[in-house]
C-alpha cells in the first residue's frame, strides 16, 4: 500500500537515508542527519509536496517525496523528485511503485517537469528514470567530492505535459488535502 507519510514513518526513513549517506555515493550529504534535524526537512516539503511511503504487511519498504527544484517563482510548474528504498529491499519493483505513484501526484497536482538528479555511476536509479521517460539532460563533472573521488551528476527530466498555454498555479498549498481538486485521494 501507498501511502502519505505519518509520524510513525520518520524514524525508518530517517534510519535508511542516513545509511544511503554512509554507505553510498546516491546523496551528496557526507554527514549523517540527527533526528530532529531530518523531522524538521520531512515537515518542511510536506507544507508544499507530497512525501509517500509504501508499506507491505506492516513494515515500509520505501519512500517517495516532490520538493522545490528552484525556490525562484518562474520554477513553480517543476518539481524535484527523490526515491529511497529500504538498503536491504532493492530490486524487489518497490522503486517502480513509488515512482509511479509519486509521478501521479506530481501530474495531478499541475507540475509540467519532474526533474531528479543522479550521481553518475548509480545505473539503478538512471535505469528505472529511464523506464520511466525520463530523458538525460544535463551533467555537471566531477562537481562533489565524497568517499575518496570526485563525482558527477546528471539531471533527469520528465516533461508531464507539453501544453505551451499559461498554466494554473500547481496545486501544492496543501499536498495532504484528501479532497483537493484534481487529485485522486491516496490510502490513508
Amino acid at each position: 500500500m501507498i501511502r502519505m507519510i505519518k509520524a510513525d514513518d520518520y524514524f525508518a526513513c530517517w534510519w535508511w537515508y542516513n545509511w544511503y549517506i554512509a554507505h553510498t555515493n546516491v546523496t551528496f550529504e557526507t554527514a549523517p542527519l540527527g533526528f530532529s534535524d531530518f523531522k524538521e526537512r520531512i515537515e518542511t516539503i510536506r507544507t508544499r509536496y507530497p512525501w509517500i511511503v509504501l508499506q507491505e504487511d506492516d513494515d515500509l519498504r520505501g519512500y517517495a517525496y516532490l520538493e522545490p527544484f528552484n525556490e525562484r517563482a518562474a520554477y513553480d510548474w517543476t518539481c524535484g523528485l527523490s526515491i529511497y528504498v529500504a538498503p536491504d529491499m532493492n530490486h524487489h519493483g518497490y522503486g517502480k511503485q513509488l515512482m509511479t505513484a509519486i509521478l501521479d501526484l506530481a501530474k495531478q497536482d499541475g507540475y509540467k517537469t519532474v526533474i531528479s538528479i543522479i550521481t553518475e555511476g548509480n545505473k539503478a536509479s538512471e535505469n528505472i528514470h529511464e523506464s520511466f521517460g525520463f530523458e538525460k539532460i544535463g551533467r555537471f563533472a566531477e562537481s562533489g567530492y565524497k568517499n575518496g573521488k570526485w563525482l558527477g551528476v546528471s539531471y533527469y527530466g520528465k516533461r508531464l505535459t507539453d501544453t505551451t498555454e499559461a498554466m494554473e498555479e500547481p496545486l501544492n498549498l496543501d499536498p495532504y488535502a484528501v479532497t483537493k481538486p484534481g487529485r485522486v485521494p491516496i490510502t490513508e
